[in-house]
């Protein structure tokens, strides 16, 4: 469908999340306990020791945030402040959990596996291959829709990493913190283009004097927005199509 409508598409995909993968951290027991309800075990204690780790994640975030691209939410208008002739933007961060390919592919029934700060007893493994053989995609007590865990291998990460319905990212909030905005910032709506592959025309890249109008009825949601970091300046913001 033409971009135009994706913004409505987010919020219809919002709504299924909430419907079938919520946070798995919300639909679990306590740790030693099964959750009778959807047949997750959770296991705690010294037994999860070997359990499978994610790799590790960003620190807890601040006014001052290591250089990288980040998940973010933040309100455009709310968020969006001046002090001292500066432009700063309040942003709540976020990260998800990746794991490593060895750590994925040598998982079995019977293993554990820590997910959102839980750790997990794998009854039902169900793996996806592509057309080369290598694994793509893992699919453990159910998957999300089950209240499962859902894992999607990225290349450009090389890591196996956390998914909720239509692969958006299985994020948590790692707190806010107030950036700065370069004045070289570059604000980019990728939504606008026919294709998720297409490259954004550089007329249509926004910059530091038009910030407020290019934010202004936009949403920006931790699943489709990313702000990129470099010396403690807010380098670029992306919103990017998410199905």
């Amino acid at each position: 469908m033409r971009r135009k409508g994706w913004f409505a598409a987010l919020t219809l995909a919002a709504v299924l999340v909430l419907a079938g993968c919520g946070s798995s951290a919300q639909n679990t027991d306590a740790a030693n306990e099964t959750n009778t309800a959807d047949g997750t075990e959770t296991t705690g204690g010294a037994d999860a020791a070997d359990a499978v780790k994610p790799l590790p994640a960003a620190g807890q975030a601040s006014d001052e945030m290591p250089d990288g691209t980040y998940h973010v939410s933040f309100d455009g208008g709310a968020d969006l402040t001046e002090e001292d002739g500066s432009l700063y933007l309040h942003m709540e961060f976020y990260e998800y959990d990746r794991y490593a390919v060895q750590d994925i592919e040598a998982l079995e029934e019977g293993g554990q596996i820590e997910h959102n700060g839980e750790v997990y007893t794998v009854q039902s493994l169900e793996r996806r291959t592509g057309s080369d053989g290598a694994l793509t995609g893992v699919e453990i007590n159910g998957g999300c829709e089950e209240y499962g865990i859902s894992l999607l291998y990225s290349e450009d990460e090389d890591a196996f990493r956390s998914i909720l319905m239509d692969d958006a990212y299985d994020t948590y909030t790692i707190g806010s913190g107030t950036i700065r905005l370069s004045e070289g910032i570059a604000l980019k709506d990728d939504t606008v283009l026919d294709s998720p592959a297409d490259e954004l025309p550089e007329d249509q890249i926004g910059g530091y004097d038009d910030v407020r109008e290019w934010m202004a009825g936009r949403s920006f949601g931790q699943n489709n927005t990313y702000a990129e970091i470099r010396d403690n300046e807010v380098a670029s913001i992306e919103v990017k199509w998410v199905p």
